[in-house]
């Protein structure tokens, strides 16, 4: 029997760690590329994942403005000279009156949903747009101002509580949001609804539209709930009622549906903000707090 020598099987070791070696680093590094390109898509995921998230918290309000890169607002439109907006006093019905509003928006894929079942019931609604969204999809702020309700501002991206701003940051969050819808409907908004509901009279006052509130708070955001919503609507609503949803819950578009289809029965008719306070002969004017 023929022995190796120490020296070949020295060598023939070295071969066989070798190899093992190989394929246990191979493995391990086709391992790191797979984990990496799973954490890489769920944070794609994740990214454009955004329309059932709630508003940022609020942030301390930056005192340097110039650090804000402003959103590029050249948005082809068609139509731009319509003003399917204007008060007309003889489209506004006659009886009790309410004005649904809805924060936010627009969100991708209930907003459309929302106004889909609204045109189906001959609905009008006043939507407190983000510039940031408004900016993203335009074509759903299109789809909405042709179906005939009223675009106002909610700010650019609901960071800061307009209380917290200084004057300039405070301009530029309320101009960049107002003319990013100019620029898609062909109408500048005409109210405005301060993220958080926070507002003084010293802020309002350096804001060139109303500053408008609500009533009836749904408080759909803390629920989620389609049957709370509904309910919450119908017990508390009157006439000259402004109520705030978010069209960025598909509970909340469930809820007010079926809320309207109840007050509906009931007699109530449903206008814009514009049209509710012109029903009312009520004033209406830039820096003031409605209602």
């Amino acid at each position: 029997m023929h022995i190796q020598s120490p020296k070949n099987v020295i060598v023939m070791l070295s071969i066989i760690i070798s190899v093992a070696a190989f394929f246990v680093i191979g493995n391990h590094l086709t391992g790191q590329q797979f984990l990496s390109y799973a954490q890489t898509k769920v944070e794609a995921e994740a990214a454009n994942d955004f329309e059932t998230k709630q508003p940022e918290p609020v942030a301390e309000a930056s005192s340097n403005a110039d650090t804000k890169t402003e959103p590029a607002t050249e948005t082809e439109t068609e139509e731009t000279t319509d003003t399917k907006n204007n008060i007309d006093s003889e489209q506004i019905p006659d009886g009790p009156l309410i004005a649904l509003t809805f924060d936010d928006g627009p969100s991708k894929t209930v907003t459309p949903v929302l106004l889909e079942e609204l045109r189906k019931r001959g609905v009008v609604a006043t939507f407190f747009v983000l510039g940031n969204r408004a900016e993203r999809f335009s074509d759903i702020i299109l789809e909405a101002y042709g179906d005939g309700h009223q675009i106002a501002i909610h700010g650019y991206d609901h960071k800061y509580k307009f209380t917290a701003l200084n004057d300039k940051d405070l301009l530029w969050q309320v101009n960049t949001a107002a003319d990013i819808v100019e620029n898609i409907t062909g109408e500048r908004p005409t109210a405005v609804r301060p993220p958080y509901g926070a507002i003084d009279a010293a802020t309002a006052d350096k804001i060139d539209m109303p500053c408008v509130l609500w009533n009836v708070d749904t408080r759909d955001w803390a629920s989620r709930n389609a049957d709370k919503v509904a309910e919450h609507i119908v017990n508390n609503a009157e006439d000259g009622s402004i109520i705030i949803l978010h069209d960025t819950f598909s509970s909340s578009v469930e809820g007010v549906i079926k809320a309207i289809d109840i007050l509906s029965e009931q007699g109530y008719n449903f206008v814009t903000i514009d049209q509710l306070y012109a029903a009312k002969d009520l004033q209406f004017e830039a820096g003031g707090i409605y209602p």
